[in-house]
């Protein structure tokens, strides 16, 4: 599932972006990648993203000084103003307060993604182990969990986790000096408001890349942990991350013609094609609780390859009590859960093709479909899972 978010959301995301300004975009991109995922060094070992994002960053001022942007057809954006400004984090005990409420409707999402993020911390602290550095995982996971704690009585909203680049600035040179370096750098530009003022600087074009080099470091892991066999299953798991991408872009287009349409009293089903709406509202059924989804898909699939019927079945069974909640599959905008019997239909599409009902059982035949091959299979693969 991680290969599929790191594929999708920050590699092609990026490459979005970097191709909105291909100038400099490809030219950052270059740079890290010779650097970062290559692993080859510049001259006096210079850091390869610093360069990466100077270089491209002055290559914009001066194609724009020099008109080269205008008539390439790529629009200059004038920086904003700097402001440098103490930004010290101040301790907030809200947080506890919103436990309830919104935050219940949310945990289908909340709790995959920090599963999900533990699982990367894990498979980070694994990693780095193929540069001689042995982390325990266990406590890697649980000063995670503390700053997380901590951060969120501060406003923060992100679960912490170890950088994935660890290898591959190890392969670099990049001891324990570097990395306290530039943790400090980072402590100290963001509480001045240097890291604000430096975004208004830097075209967006030139930081992009390094999210894609992100995303590869988080693709070659999830290569790195998966056995040759079980390569199916990260094809599956990529396809509900896929399927969210495709919605989120799609639902901004939609949304904003909905918006158009409202002013000269038109709805926007009555002028797009039945095929195409029947097909959007499935993809956004499809793309709601897309990570807990892409976890059940995967499991199912290496359990079924690994003989392991009963266990597929069992996992079809729990989507198919997830899909009746709206844990997966929910039919709402909001992607919140809820009881199918209290679902306010008229928070709904009036066209929307797909009810919780229908989903559920359909994931229930399938449990039972897996069930009776289990029981069809020779006796040897029913052995083979006790």
């Amino acid at each position: 599932v991680m290969f599929g978010i790191a594929g999708v959301w920050l590699g092609a995301n990026s490459i979005i972006g970097i191709f909105e300004m291909p100038l400099i975009g490809i030219s950052a991109l270059i740079i890290m990648a010779f650097t970062l995922i290559a692993g080859h060094q510049l001259p006096f070992k210079l850091p390869g993203a610093v360069v990466a994002i100077i270089f491209a960053t002055g290559l914009y001022y001066l194609a724009a000084a020099t008109g080269v942007l205008g008539s390439l057809g790529l629009n200059y954006q004038e920086p904003g103003s700097i402001e440098l400004a103490m930004a010290l984090p101040i301790f907030s005990p809200e947080i506890v307060m919103l436990l309830g409420g919104q935050v219940i409707n949310y945990l289908a999402i909340i709790i995959p993604l920090a599963i999900l993020v533990t699982a990367t911390s894990i498979n980070v602290a694994t990693a780095a182990q193929l540069s001689d550095d042995n982390y325990r995982a266990r406590e890697v996971i649980r000063v995670d969990a503390f700053a997380t704690i901590c951060s969120s009585f501060m406003g923060g909203v992100i679960q912490t986790t170890p950088y994935l680049g660890h290898t591959t600035y190890k392969r670099l040179g990049g001891q324990l000096g570097y990395s306290t370096g530039v943790s400090l750098l980072v402590l100290v530009a963001g509480f001045a408001g240097i890291i604000q003022s430096m975004i208004t600087l830097v075209p967006q074009a030139a930081i992009k890349p390094i999210l894609v080099v992100v995303a590869s470091d988080i693709m070659r892991l999830a290569f790195q942990a998966v056995s040759a066999k079980h390569s199916p299953a990260i094809g599956l798991a990529i396809i509900p991350t896929i399927l969210n991408f495709a919605h989120t872009k799609m639902s901004t287009l939609y949304e904003q013609l909905t918006i158009t349409l409202q002013d000269i009293g038109v709805r926007a089903s009555d002028v797009v094609s039945p095929i195409w709406l029947n097909e959007y509202l499935i993809l956004g059924v499809l793309a709601r609780g897309y990570i807990l989804t892409g976890l059940i898909w995967a499991s199912v699939l290496v359990c079924m390859i690994e003989k392991q019927l009963i266990k597929a079945a069992a996992l079809l069974a729990v989507a198919a009590g997830f899909a009746y909640f709206g844990i997966i599959h929910s039919v709402l905008p909001s992607s919140s859960m809820y009881f199918p019997w209290q679902l306010d239909m008229t928070q709904l599409p009036a066209e929307q093709p797909l009810l919780p009902p229908a989903i559920a059982i359909s994931y229930l035949l399938a449990a039972i479909l897996v069930a009776l091959f289990a029981w069809w299979q020779p006796q040897d693969i029913n052995q083979q899972e006790k």
